[in-house]
């Protein structure tokens, strides 16, 4: 069962949208418009991606954003699509913040949190990958929803998750689920997939909660 008290929606192979947030003319969010726009495009096969970099995350708070979660799973629901998951993005400033913000979507209704880096220390950051790596950890452990990563270099100024800190990662947090690669670098994707998307893996490294597919 999931944190929310449904049965897990877990991952599965297919397109995933990245979801707009809607704003009022006052900046006080269109929840209406945003409903509407998850059915539609659930309704066509699109699994939702919410507050990702697209849905203006980064200027939203926490509260705005378990208000999206809310009233995703609400009108996926009431249409007929208790089925369809919610990837949401969960990525602050801080490891601390980063799990708060994962505990809190998943109480909203959120089945996986995808964490991306905040760019402001990446020159301290790309200097010391073990910090990387362990931000993932310690956020993937303590979270309850599977984790999935997000690298985005465009936005992380310049922070970029190379396939040997992706795979340690793999291994040493079993509440992974995979990652999305916003870098356009197709062989990274190859060496990962050579890397992590095998019988041997699984079998030393088993996922947390068992999932449809994963990159991990």
């Amino acid at each position: 069962m999931s944190q929310n008290g449904h049965a897990a929606r877990t991952l599965r192979r297919g397109v995933y949208c990245a979801l707009p947030c809607f704003f009022k003319a006052d900046e006080s969010l269109d929840l209406a418009a945003f409903a509407k726009h998850v059915v539609y495009t659930a309704a066509r096969g699109c699994w939702p991606v919410i507050s990702g970099s697209m849905g203006e995350a980064i200027h939203l708070n926490n509260e705005e954003r378990k208000q999206l979660i809310k009233t995703a799973r609400r009108a996926l629901d009431e249409a007929g699509l208790e089925d369809i998951g919610l990837l949401v993005g969960c990525g602050a400033p801080s490891t601390r913040a980063t799990i708060k913000l994962v505990k809190e979507a998943a109480e909203a209704g959120a089945d996986q949190a995808m964490v991306i880096l905040d760019g402001y220390y990446a020159g301290l950051l790309q200097s010391n990958p073990l910090a990387i790596e362990n931000h993932f950890v310690e956020v993937a452990e303590s979270s309850p929803i599977p984790v999935m990563l997000y690298n985005f270099p465009a936005v992380t100024s310049g922070i970029d998750l190379d396939h040997t800190l992706v795979k340690r990662v793999a291994e040493r947090a079993p509440n992974t689920c995979g990652i999305k690669l916003t870098c356009a670098n197709v062989g990274k994707l190859t060496r990962l997939a050579a890397s992590v998307r095998s019988e041997a893996f699984d079998e030393r490294f088993p996922r947390k909660m068992p999932l449809h597919h994963s990159c991990f």
